[in-house]
């Protein structure tokens, strides 16, 4: 639990991927370390529990995204979209 819930601006590379908080990503997605290591000089927002516990982590990409239906590329409309996962 957190008395004063802070999300703070850290860097991919400052954050420890050993931590519990990564291992159902780690287990479930084969790649998730190689692609967390590339990222390294990137932004990411985190939150820490009292006890320095990671807790909460994201990661924001701006992305100009393309759609492909049919093996024709359909483009969107070109302006900066948020991507998101959890």
């Amino acid at each position: 639990m957190l008395k004063d819930p802070v999300i703070q601006l850290s860097k991919f590379k400052d954050i420890d991927i050993n931590v519990p908080f990564f291992n159902d990503l780690k287990n479930s997605y084969s790649e998730f370390t190689s692609w967390f290591s590339k990222k390294r000089d990137e932004t990411v927002f985190v939150t820490y529990d009292n006890d320095n516990n990671l807790i909460g982590f994201m990661y924001l990409k701006n992305t100009i995204p393309s759609k492909r239906e049919n093996g024709v590329l359909a483009a969107f409309p070109s302006y900066m979209r948020l991507e998101y996962g959890r």
